[in-house]
């Protein structure tokens, strides 16, 4: 299992939660921007996570990693 926390420069609605396998959306106080993190399956569901940003032109600010045993 892997932890994310992916924070985007853009809003986005938590209903969107489902379009990144159910991870949770999170806005970041002050001017925007929103906090995408939770647990995926594996690198092949971080891809998803990641192509699913790309689908939508959301600007990624920073990803965070780590691998839980």
């Amino acid at each position: 299992m892997l932890q994310i926390r992916l924070e985007i420069e853009e809003r986005l609605s938590p209903r969107w939660s489902e379009a990144f396998d159910g991870l949770t959306i999170e806005h970041r106080p002050g001017p925007g921007g929103a906090v995408i993190s939770g647990l995926a399956e594996d690198y092949a569901s971080l891809y998803g996570v990641l192509g699913s940003c790309r689908d939508l032109g959301l600007r990624i600010r920073f990803l965070e990693v780590e691998e839980n045993a």
